[in-house]
């Protein structure tokens, strides 16, 4: 798949997420997909319940009263 958004996608993906944007904006942030691709991309994958930071947090350890 492409890393690039055609007009017609990025138009979509802006109604779908109800914005309102100037020209400008559009110009500004478009060039930003391939990014957002990317990280969604790293972010997707499966996770176990312990690649939650809470699970691995132990009260009281490291605290200095």
């Amino acid at each position: 798949m492409s890393d690039e958004i055609t007009d017609e996608q990025f138009e979509f993906l802006i109604a779908r997420a109800g914005l309102t944007l100037t020209e400008e904006q559009k110009a500004t942030i478009k060039p930003t997909y391939r990014y957002v691709k990317a990280m969604t991309a790293r972010n997707a994958r499966p996770r176990s319940r312990m690649a939650e930071p809470a699970h691995i947090f132990i009260p009281g350890e490291g605290v200095v009263a």
